[in-house]
């Protein structure tokens, strides 16, 4: 809505118990309030996007 992009990732032992991506997934996906769809996108696409990776993956997908 206010055009700030947010992907998912882990970042360090010192802010959380583990560095495990599915343990970040499902606090998300019970905080969030995200569509199913919303959820994936975030999950996957949009960090891609913060990371500067949109264009590599778009053309990793093209290729395969």
């Amino acid at each position: 809505k206010m055009g700030i992009r947010c992907g998912l990732g882990t970042d360090s032992l010192a802010s959380n118990k583990t560095l495990n991506l599915f343990d970040e997934l499902a606090f998300l996906e019970s905080k969030s309030g995200l569509s199913p769809e919303q959820f994936i996108k975030t999950a996957t696409l949009e960090g891609a996007k913060v990371l500067g990776f949109e264009r590599d993956l778009c053309l990793n997908f093209l290729l395969y």
